[in-house]
């Protein structure tokens, strides 16, 4: 286990620098990825050479945080 870093920034770089694998991608413990997400990232980061893939979040809820975050 290996702790880095004040917040979640330096934790997500320590860990990219870390990867090993072709692709990686961080997902946060409140989303959840549709089936296929990331067979569809993968390929249109193959197809158009890309660096980098967003992957657009929907936000749910009614408490006062996740209205503002559908804003």
């Amino acid at each position: 286990m290996f702790i880095k870093g004040p917040e979640r920034s330096a934790q997500r770089n320590f860990g990219a620098a870390q990867a090993t694998g072709q692709y990686v991608v961080f997902i946060d413990s409140d989303m959840e990825l549709a089936p296929g997400v990331v067979e569809a990232c993968v390929v249109k980061a193959t197809e158009a050479n890309a660096a980098g893939i967003i992957i657009p979040e929907e936000s749910f809820g009614i408490g006062f945080w996740a209205q503002c975050k559908k804003a």
